[in-house]
């Protein structure tokens, strides 16, 4: 039999990654339900490349997990989590720019349509809302949750 003498915790990078496919896939779902709302593309911009918003996504989610991973190291709370989500919208929107300026379109038409259709929006709940799931789950102490009468001790046999 072998016993595991480290942290119960997982490491704050495995961490991080699943909450960034969350994170992702948040808002991959919430431009979706944006666009059926609004009526609009993500992308409205007419010869615009399908990576500009790759490159945004991407862009978010690397600023995302840089300051999830400080905010677990350093036991961060919902302020790191709004943290998060608003410097990763902010890099959503950068993303967006740049990219769409390596494709020779309107860049500030791109980031003006996403920001004014509530596309930004959905990149700022998703951060906030992730990073505050994935800074409470590296707080979480790693045992199975039991309510105080369900706490066995050694004289109750």
């Amino acid at each position: 039999m072998t016993t595991n003498d480290g942290s119960p915790h997982p490491p704050s990078f495995m961490l991080a990654a699943l909450g960034a496919v969350v994170f992702v896939s948040l808002i991959i779902t919430g431009d979706a339900i944006t666009s059926v709302m609004t009526a609009t593309n993500v992308i409205e911009v007419p010869n615009a490349s399908p990576l500009i918003p790759i490159v945004a996504i991407g862009a978010a989610t690397v600023v995302w997990g840089l300051i999830v991973i400080r905010g677990i190291r350093r036991r961060g709370s919902f302020g790191t989590a709004t943290i998060a989500g608003l410097l990763a919208s902010l890099a959503y929107l950068a993303g967006l720019f740049f990219s769409s300026l390596g494709s020779g379109i309107a860049a500030a038409a791109v980031v003006t349509h996403n920001m004014v259709n509530g596309y930004t929006l959905v990149v700022l709940i998703a951060g906030v809302v992730t990073a505050a799931a994935t800074l409470a789950l590296s707080r979480a102490s790693g045992e199975t949750p039991q309510w105080p009468w369900e706490q066995h001790s050694d004289d109750d046999e």
